[in-house]
């Protein structure tokens, strides 16, 4: 009777594993699948955002706060456009996939500074 339960138990455990391990590798292939551009707005006005490609509508991004936006599969790099709502004035840069965007103050104006 111990055989029996031990041998099931066994059986058990190798079922758990094999189902763990083979549900790990699509975790990470859907992370991989994104593939994202993060703007950070370090300015001391509230900018507004959009990817020049394939975006028509900005995005308002408040002092202070970050957005990822997600680029599509034929991107390597997007051109990032950002404009102030405060003075009226704008700033682009390109930004290749899984990079980062901030939008700081300049002299002036804003200013777009990849990083």
């Amino acid at each position: 009777m111990q055989r029996a339960y031990r041998r099931v138990s066994l059986r058990l455990t190798a079922l758990a594993a094999a189902a763990f391990f083979l549900a790990l590798p699509m975790a990470d292939a859907e992370a991989r699948d994104k593939r994202l551009v993060t703007v950070i707005n370090n300015s001391s006005t509230e900018a507004q955002v959009r990817m020049k490609l394939w975006q028509r509508d900005f995005t308002r991004l408040s002092v202070g706060r970050s957005q990822q936006f997600e680029v599509p599969d034929q991107f390597n790099t997007v051109q990032v456009e950002a404009k102030s709502r405060k003075q009226g004035d704008n700033c682009w840069s390109n930004v290749q996939v899984g990079g980062t965007l901030e939008i700081i103050d300049g002299n002036q104006q804003i200013l777009c500074r990849p990083r």
